[in-house]
Formats: structure tokens, sequence, C-alpha cells
């Protein structure tokens, strides 16, 4: 249910946001999972015709050019399809995360002012600018090439080896988790892009529309958060909703500094900060909703002065 709180409004949305993507990683690992099944019942039943005490070695799968036939039959029936799958589901959660977030924050915006405010329609050409984002063809690209690769090296090598079933399907299972951890981190890189993508355009289209409001910067409460992230914590943004980040030269957009180290799974979002409309709490991910404060704050408060990663969060000048 709505309410006048801006904040609690901006945080109804942020989590719709975040359960659609958690809806479509679960659907990824299920593709994945039935990939996996499909290539065990394939070497089962090799093992059963051709294994000899359990083994199954290469100098018999090469044979009638069967190991070559075997992967391309994997390539084909199994992987291509499965990856193809997992791109439009990852493609169709990018646009409904993008306009789910310019117009929720929109809604959440109207419903804090009591009125409702002249939004633009977001146009096709828009949409379609969501989703053309070169890196990310080269990170599907990559991640089709990692999946076939680990699967056939794996099953090369166990073949090699001599190793029965149960240890070849080990080796493919964990090649197959490399993949869909990749899988998974990609969707959520894109995701909160175009999440960010879209509220950025909200913001702009708030002070179009004469609102005196902020963009604020905000980081995840918690020892995961990256050093530039923690730093980063509380900044406002330019009037074009760009922020600086530590060692790049010109403001960027959140989730697109162009610096992968901080892209890549970014624990930062943005929240809008209406003249008038302070924020009285703040959620953390150990002790829940606090009073408003820094990261820099919390992080005294808790003596916390690394990441779990060993990263000093803010340095000494």
């Amino acid at each position: 249910m709505a309410t006048r709180n801006h904040e609690i409004n901006q945080n109804k949305v942020n989590s719709f946001l975040i359960n659609n993507a958690k809806r479509t990683e679960k659907q990824l690992i299920k593709l994945y999972r039935k990939a996996l099944n499909q290539i065990r019942v394939l070497m089962v039943d090799l093992y059963e015709k051709l294994a000899v005490n359990g083994k199954l070695t290469l100098s018999e799968m090469s044979k009638f050019n069967r190991l070559k036939k075997l992967e391309k039959k994997i390539t084909k029936e199994i992987l291509n399809p499965m990856l193809t799958k997992s791109k439009a589901a990852t493609e169709k959660l990018i646009l409904a995360d993008y306009q789910g977030s310019y117009y929720g924050y929109a809604w959440a915006t109207d419903q804090a002012v009591g009125v409702n405010l002249d939004w633009t329609l977001l146009k096709e050409a828009d949409i379609k600018n969501a989703l053309n984002n070169p890196l990310k063809y080269i990170a599907f690209n990559d991640l089709s090439g990692t999946t076939k690769q680990g699967v056939n090296r794996a099953i090369a090598q166990g073949l090699s080896q001599g190793k029965g079933i149960a240890q070849m399907s080990k080796d493919i299972k964990k090649a197959m988790n490399i993949s869909i951890n990749k899988a998974i981190r990609i969707a959520r890189t894109e995701v909160h892009r175009v999440v960010e993508m879209g509220h950025r355009q909200e913001f702009l289209e708030s002070k179009k529309n004469g609102m005196d409001v902020k963009f604020i910067l905000v980081s995840t409460l918690d020892d995961r958060t990256r050093p530039q992230s923690a730093q980063m914590d509380g900044q406002e943004s330019n009037k074009d909703g760009l922020f600086k980040y530590p060692g790049v030269s010109e403001p960027k957009p959140v989730g697109d500094s162009g610096v992968a180290a901080y892209d890549i799974n970014d624990r930062e979002r943005t929240v809008e900060r209406i003249e008038g409309f302070s924020p009285a709490i703040r959620r953390t991910r150990e002790d829940g909703l606090i009073p408003a404060q820094t990261f820099k704050q919390w992080a005294q408060e808790k003596g916390l002065k690394k990441n779990i990663y060993g990263q000093i969060l803010f340095p000494a000048v």
C-alpha cells in the first residue's frame, strides 16, 4: 500500500525490482540444471555401452570420431538451446526492470507530492538503448565459450584419466556451476545498470517537472561492500545525475562507471531526496532498520576497517 513517505515508497520499488531479478535467477538455475541432467543422461548411456570395468577411455572415445560427435551433440542439442534461453530470459528481465525502474520511481514521487506529475512516456528508442550495451554482448559471448569449453574439458580430462561416471559427473557439474554463476553475475550487473538508468531518467524528469530534488548514492551497509562504494556513500550527483568515481576522470552513472571492478556485483544504488523530506531510517543486512547515517558512521560504530576481502574501506589520506 502506498504512503506519502517518499523513502518508504522508493524502498518498495527497489524491493519489487530485486524480486524480479531473483525470479529470473531461479529460472536461469533451472535451465542450467536441466542441461546438466541431459548431459548426465548422455554420459551414463555412453558408459553403459562402451565402458570396461566402469571406465571409459579417451582411446575408446577417439575411435570413429566418437568424442567429436559427442561434443557436437552436447553443444547443438543441449548447450546452445540452454544458452539461447538464458540470454532471452536475461534480456526480458533487463527490459522489465528498466521500465519498472522509471515508472516505479515516478510513482513514488507522485505519491510523495500528492500530485500526478507530467511524466514523459518511454520511447521505443529508450527501451532499445537499455539493451544496447556492447559489454553485455561480450559477456554473453564469453559465457558461451566458457560453458562449452568447460564441459568439453571436463569430459576430455575425465576420459584421459580413466575416471568413472560418478567422478565424471562431478567434474561436469563443477564446470556448469562456474557457468551458472557467471550467467547470474551478468544478469545482476546488467539489471543494476538499467535500473539505475531508469531511475536517473526519472530524476531528470522530476527536475523538468519543477521538483526540488537531490539524487544521492547509497551503498549497502555490510562487510562485503567495496572501498569505492563505502567512500562514495552519501555523495550527491551533479545536475545530470552523474557521480565522481575514484580514479575515473569524468562523472558517470551508477552501475556504468566503465570500471569493471566497480560495476560487476555493484553494491550501490541511488535514492532521491525531495526538499523537505529528510530520511529518518536506513536498512542494513545485519541489523535491519537503523537511524539514517552514512556508511562511514556505520563502519566506525561497528569498528569495521576492512571488508571481508581484506580491502581497507577508508585509507588514510
